[in-house]
């Protein structure tokens, strides 16, 4: 059962496909402001609007400059978006975590080519995302974790301090705190080592079979235990099924096959597309092991001093 966080976050990506965001995205990249569908309107509409923009004609009726079309997009622009995404619809899967996206136009080329910028554009988007996190992340440890370093050490001599100015310890208690924090931090240090090893571990297992195909990457429980890779091959494998019976009624150029191979297509692509980023987030945590195994050496080694 699908719980009340997990819907209000797949809420939440659906609504990121729908933004102005991915449109913005979808629409420079197809140079789509320029195509006739997203920009033909009505023949009175537009000698109107012809008219209104000649500077004599906007003097006299007192016309002023659209704000939006003297900022950074310009009317056919707000136009093509309009457009855009009035015929774009976002469509749940159910019991899935995938949504299907269609685009409707009378060309069905243009419908599959637009579906599957979308998806690519919400990709693209998730990973940079994710990508800016993970450095914000880095050069906040990188910048805070000497300091932290140095206030730790401060308050453990401070306190040190204060119990032998109080009475509270003698030198046999100090020898035995020393002890209990080199064997404390010996044992994180251990903890982090084999840490390292799983994730070098793993990486060298990822490079290896990254020479291979897709499905021999599947095969590693840190991508076939993904429940959205599960889902995308439960997809993918439909898809692959209805092209392989579509194929035997109609001929390659027929929309309906065109439109079921680009599905076909786009599913793996996403499948790709997801396959890299688990492969990045696993480098990620490559990273910050050997960081963790390095602090812990370094303060390791300032306790021995």
């Amino acid at each position: 059962m699908v719980s009340t966080h997990e819907k209000e976050y797949f809420q939440t990506q659906i609504a990121i496909l729908k933004s102005n965001h991915i449109a913005d995205k979808v629409i420079t990249k197809l140079n789509l402001v320029n195509h006739p569908e997203f920009t033909s309107s009505s023949g009175i509409k537009q000698k109107i609007d012809e008219i209104k923009a000649i500077p004599f004609v906007q003097d006299l009726l007192h016309v002023a400059p659209n704000p939006k079309e003297t900022s950074q997009h310009t009317k056919p622009y707000y136009q093509a978006l309009q457009t855009f995404k009035r015929k774009l619809d976002i469509e749940p899967v159910r019991n899935t975590q995938l949504v299907k996206i269609r685009f409707r136009s009378t060309d069905p080329q243009l419908a599959t080519t637009i579906a599957n910028a979308v998806g690519q554009a919400y990709i693209d988007a998730n990973f940079e995302a994710k990508l800016v996190v993970t450095q914000n992340a880095a050069t906040w440890l990188t910048n805070n974790s000497q300091k932290l370093e140095e206030r730790l050490r401060t308050s453990e001599q401070a306190l040190q301090d204060f119990l032998m100015q109080e009475g509270l310890i003698d030198i046999n208690g100090i020898d035995d705190i020393y002890a209990n924090e080199l064997e404390e931090l010996n044992r994180k240090l251990n903890a982090a080592v084999n840490n390292r090893i799983e994730a070098q571990t793993l990486i060298q297992l990822l490079k290896r079979k990254s020479t291979q195909n897709i499905d021999s990457l599947l095969s590693i429980d840190e991508f076939a235990n993904q429940a959205q890779i599960r889902d995308l091959k439960m997809s993918e494998a439909q898809a692959a099924k209805n092209v392989s019976e579509l194929s035997q009624r109609y001929g390659p150029k027929h929309d309906r096959m065109i439109q079921a191979k680009a599905q076909l297509a786009s599913i793996q692509a996403r499948t790709e597309q997801l396959i890299r980023e688990i492969s990045f987030s696993k480098q990620q945590d490559l990273l910050a092991a050997k960081a963790q195994e390095d602090m812990l050496r370094a303060e390791l080694d300032n306790k021995k001093i």
